[in-house]
């Protein structure tokens, strides 16, 4: 069983991951996951614990991107189809797959959001100098708000998400209004 992380401190702004990358400052902690063939980074700070794959219950008349909800020891979480929100196509469940419960904040209240991910890699240090912005795509019309930075480890590019944006987003409340009960 994957064990849990513990985000017992705040979630940083926005703000201080989308702004101006401090490369003064220390290196960043960040859970690396795989989703459809990319490596993705998001900041542990928002990672509530990361689950096995756990059976799904499908809501009528959801939004694609949205996956159902699972019921963990009492409490209903929405799982939410990142991949449909990133325009990646959605791989088939394996043994590897893990669901990775996010705590977000939406609009005062702090709310549980449940991602499936194909594989989640590890727990990372990141130094700030060691983070690129986002590229700019000319002649393209590509969503970059959704990345706040790219690192690399090992050879791999790791994109690092911004959940704000993903997880906040207009799109992804839309979605979250819908499961409230």
């Amino acid at each position: 069983m994957t064990p849990e992380i513990d985000s017992a401190s705040a979630a940083p702004s926005r703000a201080a991951l989308a702004g101006e990358l401090d490369t003064t400052a220390s290196a960043r902690t960040f859970v690396t996951f795989d989703l459809a063939g990319q490596t993705l980074g998001a900041d542990v700070h928002f990672v509530r614990e990361i689950l096995d794959r756990t059976r799904i219950t499908q809501l009528p008349n959801a939004s694609h991107d949205v996956e159902g909800i699972i019921d963990i020891r009492g409490e209903s979480i929405p799982i939410i189809n990142m991949g449909a929100q990133l325009g990646m196509p959605r791989y088939e469940d394996g043994e590897e797959t893990r669901i990775i419960v996010f705590e977000v904040d939406c609009d005062g209240v702090s709310r549980p959001v449940g991602v499936l991910a194909d594989r989640v890699r590890d727990v990372t240090q990141i130094d700030p100098a060691d983070i690129a912005p986002p590229p700019t795509v000319v002649g393209a019309h590509w969503r970059g708000e959704m990345l706040f930075g790219l690192a690399r480890r090992d050879g791999v590019l790791i994109l690092l998400l911004d959940l704000d944006t993903i997880l906040v987003g207009p799109a992804s409340n839309a979605a979250l209004d819908s499961l409230v009960m």
